[in-house]
């Protein structure tokens, strides 16, 4: 797809954010659109040969709307600033799989993992964590995972959840309110073709979403 064109239309849009303009450019939205979906096909086919559950997945479900949704939000804009996709099976931001966006900056973001996890998803990990001593570290510890992703620990409770060891060695891990790893990059540093590019950082991502789906 044209990255260029994309960003300079996600550029314009942040500084036009209303209907009238979006309206406007609806056209080219579309056609921008119709590209993304192509290149997400592409990447999901690649992803496809070492994550065989998103074989039959398709670019139509796992592109995200570009409408925000205002309804409880502070921030009143009225569309995203960028294009994404989350690709795994079930549904997009409950269930373990990969994350992409382009944004209005020029830059690829690539995650993987489980953000928003409901209450019985997160005690099933932490139940996975302490059957399994020492499973996950060894994952997140991963020479290609830590080039690239570094570590998972972004956002973690201040003390044990109830019902767990302190003295787990584990514990730093179970404390973790989310599983979740993410990587920028501007679009103008990718050395490959855009779906080679994404399916190559997204790979060491895979045995952390193989890990999180056994868990839940």
């Amino acid at each position: 797809m044209d990255t260029k064109k994309l960003i300079q239309f996600l550029q314009h849009l942040k500084s036009n954010n209303n209907k009238p303009w979006f309206d406007e450019h609806r056209d080219e939205y579309q056609r921008l659109r119709l590209e993304f979906a192509d290149m997400i096909q592409q990447t999901i086919l690649l992803i496809a040969k070492f994550d065989p559950a998103v074989k039959f997945v398709t670019s139509k479900e796992s592109m995200y709307r570009i409408n925000r949704d205002i309804r409880f939000a502070k921030d009143k804009t009225l569309y995203k600033t960028n294009f994404g996709a989350g690709i795994g099976p079930g549904r997009k931001g409950v269930a373990p799989g990969y994350h992409l966006h382009i944004d209005a900056s020029g830059t690829l973001m690539v995650a993987g993992g489980l953000y928003m996890l409901t209450p019985q998803q997160l005690s099933a990990v932490r139940e996975s964590i302490t059957r399994q001593p020492g499973k996950l570290r060894k994952i997140i510890n991963a020479p290609s995972f830590k080039k690239i992703y570094g570590d998972i620990k972004h956002d973690s409770l201040t003390r044990p959840p109830r019902g767990f060891d302190p003295a787990n060695p584990d514990i730093d891990l179970i404390k973790l309110k989310r599983f979740v790893a993410w990587a920028e990059w501007p679009v103008t540093s990718l050395k490959k073709d855009l779906p080679e590019e994404i399916a190559s950082v997204a790979k060491p991502l895979y045995p952390l979403i193989a890990y999180l789906r056994e868990a839940i």
